[in-house]
């Protein structure tokens, strides 16, 4: 189990970024921590990881994680921190940099691994190429690869598919899940991108004004959110106000007909359509948004439409 107490940090003296947050992970959990960038996503996971000082404490199955202050060199190999920055050695072959971080293997068993990283990780083409040559991309990819090598209690991921394609980034999601449920490992993944979150995590966090909000799952913070600021991290959504009551919904969360769920009516006039792909977002203007216009998710053009009728959850 992975505790976090009360930790607080201040880069600067007059400028607290974290203030007195706490959270807690079991094995085999994946927490999301969504925010805006600059909020101290990346300084909270640096304090988990122990590669900064803060207040307060961290304990890992019990154990009272050191301080960088108070140990010769920063950090834990039980915790595995995979930044934006490439940290590996940049004149080691991608080869060279896995097996470092498995040589307290025996050699078969050490080239195993590497292999099966290498595949998994699709770096089998750069194998032996120095990673300072590599793309952005790749390097990433080698981070990742050494992170999982070393197997960590505790996995910790700073915005880690910046560089990747949506192919990898399933192969690798798909992977890590596995690992995280075979191992009881334990996972914090950061990102300004909340809609990436929502297929990683078991629990997702908001970051703001140096603290963390209570954990709610994928779906509650998808079709529930607190408030518009914080449901748009996710996703396109709507907002509302009928019969003096603020509404929040997504553009799919909607039916043509009323029934026992959907009876809020909301009566639309259409204005464009933007294809994209596997769906097409209609555009509308509504006297009851309160600001932009009213987005819905269809199979196709909704030029006709007048009315539609709307989940009935009242803004808190």
């Amino acid at each position: 189990m992975l505790k976090v107490d009360k930790i607080a940090i201040a880069l600067q003296e007059s400028k607290p970024i974290i203030k007195g947050i706490s959270l807690s992970l079991k094995g085999g959990e994946i927490l999301g921590v969504v925010g805006r960038s600059g909020v101290g996503k990346s300084t909270l996971l640096r304090a988990i990881a122990g590669k900064i000082n803060y207040e307060g404490a961290i304990y890992l199955d019990h154990e009272l994680q050191l301080k960088p202050s108070d140990k010769l060199v920063p950090g834990s190999r039980k915790i595995a921190l995979v930044t934006q920055n490439f940290t590996e050695n940049l004149y080691f072959s991608v080869t060279e940099n896995i097996q470092n971080s498995l040589l307290h293997w025996q050699r078969e068993q050490r080239q195993r691994k590497v292999n099966k990283l290498l595949r998994v990780f699709d770096l089998e083409s750069v194998a032996h190429s120095k990673c300072g040559r590599l793309s952005g991309g790749e390097q990433q990819r080698v981070a990742l690869a050494c992170a999982i090598a070393r197997s960590p209690r505790v996995l910790l991921l700073d915005e880690p598919f910046t560089h990747l394609d949506v192919h990898l980034k399933h192969k690798i999601s798909n992977y890590i899940h596995a690992l995280v449920e075979e191992n009881d490992m334990m996972v914090i993944i950061v990102s300004h991108l909340g809609e990436e979150i929502l297929s990683w995590a078991n629990r997702i966090s908001h970051l703001n004004n140096g603290k963390l909000t209570a954990s709610r799952t994928p779906e509650q913070v998808y079709f529930n959110p607190k408030s518009k600021q914080i449901g748009a991290f996710y996703g396109e959504i709507n907002q509302v106000k009928l019969n003096n009551k603020s509404f929040l919904f997504r553009p799919n969360d909607y039916q043509f007909f009323e029934d026992d769920i959907y009876r809020v009516p909301l009566a639309v006039v259409w204005k464009l359509c933007d294809f994209r792909g596997h769906y097409y977002a209609n555009y509308f203007q509504s006297n009851a948004s309160s600001s932009s216009d009213i987005v819905i998710y269809a199979q196709k053009e909704l030029k006709e439409l007048t009315l539609i009728y709307v989940r009935e959850k009242e803004n808190s």
